[in-house]
């Protein structure tokens, strides 16, 4: 009996209480421009390096440090929810799976896709009014497809559960340039939103 109401308890503090490991949204929002910001200048350097033939393999070492960033679910979530907070649309779909992404934006009959984009990340955020992200858990495979279970908090007082699904994909660079990338649809993730 003291084993069922102990699972009971934690049942409903899993369900109903627990909204995970707080996300510092201004952090990410600044780790986001740090990571923009980076980026720029390597392809400055690359395109010196290209007009100078110079040997370029040493530079990958600078762009490793947001690689490997990403190869951590939670760092995905933290980065979308950055590009919410920054309102970059451009960056923010490219934290979903190439396809994923082009059937959400296709979906509105609009040739602006980036104003397409902008206006789900407003759905997400409920026109400014998102306080605060938790990470609750991941689950699955990890090095594989994963659910990562966060709870959105809004400053007039809306909370909510959302499941968002990631798998981790590679490029031609081989397993040491995967990162995951959100499989869920954004109009899964605002179906989940505006149902409360």
């Amino acid at each position: 009996m003291l084993l069922l109401l102990s699972f009971i308890g934690y049942f409903v503090y899993v369900v109903f209480i627990d909204n995970g490991e707080p996300i510092n949204l201004d952090q990410s929002a600044q780790q986001v421009l740090e990571d923009v910001e980076m980026v720029k200048k390597q392809q400055k350097v690359y395109k010196w390096v290209a007009s100078k033939e110079i040997e370029e393999g040493y530079l990958d070492e600078h762009i490793h440090d947001i690689v490997e960033r990403q190869r951590d679910p939670q760092n995905v979530i933290q980065f979308m929810f950055g590009t919410i907070i920054l309102e970059e649309p451009e960056l923010f779909v490219q934290t979903f799976e190439t396809e994923t992404i082009s059937k959400d934006l296709f979906k509105v009959d609009n040739p602006d896709k980036l104003k397409v984009a902008a206006n789900l990340m407003n759905q997400i955020s409920r026109n400014g009014k998102l306080s605060r992200v938790g990470v609750i858990n991941v689950r699955g495979s990890i090095n594989q497809e994963v659910t990562v279970r966060i709870a959105l908090e809004y400053s007039d007082g809306m909370e909510i559960k959302v499941p968002v699904k990631m798998k981790l994909y590679g490029d031609a660079h081989g397993e040491d340039h995967e990162i995951y990338y959100i499989t869920s649809s954004v109009w899964d993730i605002i179906e989940e939103i505006e149902s409360k």
